[in-house]
């Protein structure tokens, strides 16, 4: 397959930053609607083990459209995890 040179909207310099806050927020609600629980529990299953090895509670959180997403994950991690998970 060949690659596609593809680009993210939000990293465009051009882009106003309405447009760049809209495509956050909108990141952020989709995750947190009932809908998208599966898909906030596969994203706890994939992070869990590695903050399990790592001991940790703390996520720093690194282009996922602003921390929108993570958001509603964190519950989840925090409930298989039995102890609070934060994310900056």
């Amino acid at each position: 397959m060949a690659r596609l040179h593809l680009f993210e909207w939000e990293d465009q310099p051009w882009l106003p930053r309405t447009l760049r806050d809209f495509i956050t927020y909108h990141l952020q609600f989709t995750f947190s609607v009932p809908e998208t629980e599966p898909l906030r529990e596969a994203v706890a299953d994939i992070l869990v083990p590695p903050l399990k090895r790592a001991g940790a509670t703390h996520i720093v959180d690194v282009c996922s459209g602003g921390g929108g997403p993570l958001i509603a994950v964190l519950p989840h991690l925090s409930a298989q995890l039995g102890k609070r998970v934060t994310a900056r």
